[in-house]
């Protein structure tokens, strides 16, 4: 995961993306950016299923595509990047799911949504 970690690009489409943490803060070179994930109709979960997981972490954009995405996790995780985009998020299974504020729709069919506001708030619809 070390080619969005320096201003590369990650993107997932129309599947199913499991992993326990990609955080691309912990390049720690002064030549290296934080680049971009792409999600349009991805299913995001943690790969260790009782692991508090950290999906996307510290991105320069996390763009969520028409098809949107769907956090699934039965525990804890975080989506630790401001979501643009124009699709909507969903939240699956019996976990709790920290953000940031996004523009963008969030949906809750179960479990717990929190949401952070780092600096700016964001202005879009929750729906449990």
């Amino acid at each position: 995961m070390t080619s969005f970690a320096n201003a590369g690009v990650l993107t997932v489409e129309d599947s199913r993306f499991e992993m326990d943490q990609v955080r691309p803060s912990y390049v720690t070179s002064n030549t290296q950016q934080p680049g971009t994930v792409n999600l349009n109709g991805v299913t995001l979960a943690p790969f260790t299923t009782n692991m508090v997981a950290t999906l996307i972490g510290n991105v320069a954009k996390l763009n969520i595509g028409a098809k949107g995405v769907t956090v699934e996790t039965a525990n804890a995780a975080t989506l630790d990047a401001k979501a643009t985009g124009t699709g909507t998020i969903t939240k699956k299974g019996a976990g709790y799911l920290s953000m940031q504020a996004t523009d963008l729709p969030v949906k809750v069919d179960e479990g717990t949504a929190a949401f952070a506001i780092p600096g700016t708030g964001g202005s879009g619809t929750i729906t449990p």
